[in-house]
């Protein structure tokens, strides 16, 4: 009769005691009848079954950070005492009343171990971000972790170029926090002449790109201008040495 989280028990009505059974194996249960009817009565013994509910499990803790300049989102949570979970599922809120799941984890490892979880949000919002984890047992039983927040800005756009002044002919700029997209660079003179033009297709908001400059370029005092994938120009001041 041996079942996940089924018990058994004999009662004895007597004696109003009652012992636990071993439902997978032989049971002795020794017992005295003396003159009173109830000693002797037909039901004087029953067996009671009975399932345990399972504790629940325990959310030890939980949090979530940005990864970065963009709206990617780490959200981090470990557990305790995880018996019969199925899955673990990440929900997201921008007023911590309305949650709407964004992503999941299936419960791993083994029954009662205690285990860390984690999953990328890579579409926060702008502002507020209440996160929150329910896990779903295999029974389909519901819990959650409490509510963790977190408030992204707006993001800052910036470029810069190192080495400055420039050494051996080798330029490279670092965006941060920049769209993904097309930029046109250009290396102008003080006459406004543009003397050398390099295209690039950004894939990651922070990302880093090396160009060469131009051995025709004298060493001198130049302007970097940037064009956005939006049109938008920046210059920044750029030194040749050599």
């Amino acid at each position: 009769l041996t079942q996940s989280n089924l018990f058994g028990k004999l009662v004895d009505q007597y004696t109003g005691t009652s012992s636990m059974l071993d439902l997978n194996g032989n049971y002795e249960y020794a017992f005295t009848v003396d003159a009173n009817a109830g000693s002797y009565a037909a039901d004087r013994f029953k067996i009671v079954y009975y399932q345990a509910a399972p504790l629940p499990v325990s959310f030890t803790t939980i949090k979530a950070w940005q990864q970065g300049q963009g709206n990617t989102v780490k959200v981090e949570w470990s557990v305790d005492n995880q018996i019969n979970i199925s899955r673990y599922q990440v929900e997201r809120s921008g007023d911590g009343r309305s949650f709407t799941a964004i992503g999941t984890q299936a419960a791993m490892g083994i029954n009662g171990a205690a285990m860390t979880y984690a999953l990328l949000d890579a579409a926060a919002i702008n502002g507020d971000n209440f996160y929150r984890i329910k896990s779903i047992g295999l029974a389909g039983d519901v819990q959650y972790s409490k509510v963790v927040k977190l408030r992204l800005g707006k993001l800052v756009e910036a470029f810069s170029i190192y080495p400055n002044p420039v050494m051996g002919r080798q330029l490279t700029i670092a965006f941060s926090g920049m769209a993904k997209g097309k930029y046109e660079l250009s290396i102008i003179n003080p006459l406004g002449q543009t003397l050398q033009t390099q295209s690039i297709e950004l894939q990651a908001a922070n990302a880093t790109q090396t160009i060469a400059v131009d051995a025709k370029i004298a060493k001198g005092n130049y302007q970097l201008q940037l064009i956005k994938p939006s049109g938008e120009k920046t210059m920044l001041k750029l030194v040749i040495a050599e």
